[in-house]
């Protein structure tokens, strides 16, 4: 079984919520962050587009860094990727939320080299809460497959404040993008993103094709 992976995009909006039937989010005026919004940073909207292997990792780092976040990821030789939807697995089998690329906003992100793998956001100043968007998985001719992979929310003390995750996916028929949420009664200082490809899956840890977060 062969990964037919695809993502969806994000608005380019100050907060936005999703939808809870189409998976599309929508953009929102309420700025006091209820729920479980998305605040879109620059680096879901910067150009990616031609690029093979998406931005370099300098400029990745800077992006990240410009929204107050310093990544770190394991292993070395792995990748943090911004990559435009068109160039991952070469586009095939693409999968878009029309309303998201009505507004042209392209970027995925996604790890890639390594078994297995995971990367870490640590904010400058702690967070409320942490929303993101596993990307909707396309099922080509062989399928589509998907790791199995973690997300864990530390406290400044390195508590856990949150832990969601997903098991490995194999299927022969479209699977839905899924939101997720980390809240907890502590604030959020860094946030990990773990992930087992099996040395088999088509993705080496979770994609994710829109998040934000509540200072």
């Amino acid at each position: 079984m062969q990964s037919g992976f695809r993502a969806g995009t994000v608005v380019v909006a100050l907060m936005l919520a999703v939808g809870a039937n189409s998976g599309v989010a929508r953009a929102q005026s309420n700025t006091t962050c209820p729920g479980a919004p998305f605040f879109v940073p620059a680096f879901l909207a910067a150009d990616a587009r031609g690029l093979q292997n998406g931005l370099s990792t300098a400029e990745v780092t800077r992006l990240f860094g410009a929204a107050g976040i310093t990544l770190t990821w394991d292993p070395s030789e792995s990748r943090l990727l911004i990559i435009d939807y068109g160039m991952d697995y070469g586009g095939e089998g693409a999968q878009l939320d029309k309303g998201l690329l009505a507004v042209g906003d392209r970027n995925i992100i996604k790890q890639a080299n390594g078994n297995p793998v995971s990367y870490t956001f640590t904010f400058a100043s702690t967070i409320l809460n942490f929303s993101f968007r596993r990307a909707p998985l396309h099922a080509g001719p062989s399928g589509v497959t998907n790791p199995t992979w973690t997300a864990i929310a530390l406290a400044a003390d390195a508590s856990t404040v949150a832990k969601v995750s997903e098991a490995e996916i194999r299927s022969y028929s479209d699977v839905p993008g899924k939101t997720f949420v980390l809240s907890g009664s502590a604030r959020i200082k860094s946030i990990t993103f773990s992930g087992d490809d099996h040395k088999f899956d088509g993705q080496s840890n979770v994609v994710i094709d829109a998040l934000g977060w509540c200072p």
